[in-house]
């Protein structure tokens, strides 16, 4: 059993903050925060200058992309698209490791605890996939390895396998990390456009019997938007809703081109949503009506998506783009503020993790950011701490970080 209390001068609790608190923490999972020390025998000072936040939650990640960051700039998605899935067939599995370390280790520095990391070049079997994993573990980082399948025809054999494979490896996967407290296996389709609804539906059966969540792209550009109006005849959520592709753990990636008919249907069908702003951005795509679905009682959680859509890996650039954009979309500053960015950032986002992180509570795991008040973007008012995590921090005050309880 290891135990310590840890003491910081401040430190965010839900909206407030308060002051001289010790984060009490048993096997890296909170037991409580209190005025005293509940181990005295072990106790860690952060100092008089010192804030602490939740960790960070990066709800949707193609770490790898980190190899093709500035190939894919200022281009139209069907370029975008064509580059990541030419430049793709030339990565080895040395590559995939050291891009996503790469891309990791950016997170880190940005005060991301948790990753959920959608992988799809999984077509020679799990060998690329184990390779995300010890990358994300070798720099210290909680991770959802969100194993995706591809099976329509036609696509590359370096991702592309059949239901029975994907099934196989999946179990396996699944099995080899299974008592890793670090790690967690999750079942994802990568579209409907690049999986048949028996491939959807096989991910959504796996999850249901993981209890777990899954992921598919999800209403996520103009080009899915007509691919599902021309081949389906309707709108990416009311396909998956007639043909039953849709449960309380499905997390939706995108989620741009949902009309208010589609948000109606994600809220009975009690899905969630990885919210990606920047790389939305990026590739020119619209505001998504997160607002809408927020107030209809949709969880949204943040991403940052691969660097090819998006160069700048960190949650603090997403939760300040997430509601600067819903404040211009509804033409009123009053209607989104920061308190929705910071629970998109860190609560929402656990919701959607499979882990228990987010928030400090009791049991929840021991992951947090220390930063310095010392710095200008925490300045003038610590008590405002919540406003300026949101609209100004900069990651150059973020001197620690810790992950269950452990200072990476």
């Amino acid at each position: 059993m290891s135990t310590k209390s840890v003491f910081t001068k401040h430190i965010l609790m839900g909206i407030k903050v308060e002051n001289d608190r010790y984060i009490n923490i048993k096997d890296g999972r909170i037991v409580s925060i209190t005025a005293d020390p509940e181990f005295d025998d072990s106790i860690v000072d952060l100092g008089r200058h010192s804030i602490v936040f939740p960790g960070l939650i990066n709800t949707h990640s193609h770490a790898f992309q980190s190899l093709l960051k500035g190939y894919t700039d200022d281009c139209t998605l069907e370029v975008f698209l064509k580059i990541v899935y030419s430049k793709l067939e030339e990565f080895t599995i040395e590559d995939i490791y050291n891009g996503s370390r790469l891309a990791f280790s950016e997170m880190l520095q940005n005060g991301i605890t948790t990753v959920c990391d959608f992988f799809y070049i999984n077509g020679a079997g799990n060998g690329n996939a184990k390779a995300v994993i010890k990358a994300a573990r070798d720099v210290g980082l909680r991770i959802n390895l969100m194993r995706s399948i591809i099976d329509l025809p036609g696509k590359s054999k370096k991702v592309r396998e059949d239901i029975d494979n994907y099934k196989t490896r999946f179990n396996a996967l699944y099995a080899q990390y299974e008592k890793d407290e670090n790690v967690v296996i999750t079942p994802c389709a990568h579209s409907v456009y690049y999986c048949t609804e028996e491939a959807i539906r096989s991910v959504k059966d796996i999850a249901q019997n993981y209890s777990v969540k899954w992921q598919i792209h999800f209403s996520d550009s103009q080009g899915t938007r007509d691919y599902c109006q021309t081949n389906f005849g309707k709108s990416n959520a009311e396909y998956m809703a007639d043909n039953q592709l849709m449960d309380e753990n499905m997390v939706g990636v995108h989620g741009i081109w949902c009309d208010k008919q589609d948000i109606e249907i994600m809220a009975n069908h009690k899905i969630s949503l990885s919210h990606n702003p920047l790389s939305n951005q990026f590739l020119g795509e619209r505001p998504a009506l997160i607002s809408e679905m927020l107030n209809n009682g949709i969880k949204v959680g943040l991403g940052t998506d691969g660097a090819a859509s998006n160069p700048s890996l960190s949650i603090l650039n997403e939760m300040r783009h997430a509601v600067l954009i819903q404040k211009a979309r509804l033409l009123d500053p009053s209607k989104f503020g920061s308190l929705q960015g910071f629970k998109m950032g860190t609560e929402h986002g656990g919701h959607l993790s499979g882990f228990e992180v987010g928030k400090f509570a009791k049991g929840f795991w021991a992951d947090f950011m220390v930063c310095d008040t010392r710095d200008p973007t925490l300045n003038p008012y610590i008590e405002k701490a919540l406003s300026y995590m949101v609209y100004s921090l900069s990651p150059r005050a973020i001197r620690k970080v810790y992950i269950g309880g452990k200072e990476v």
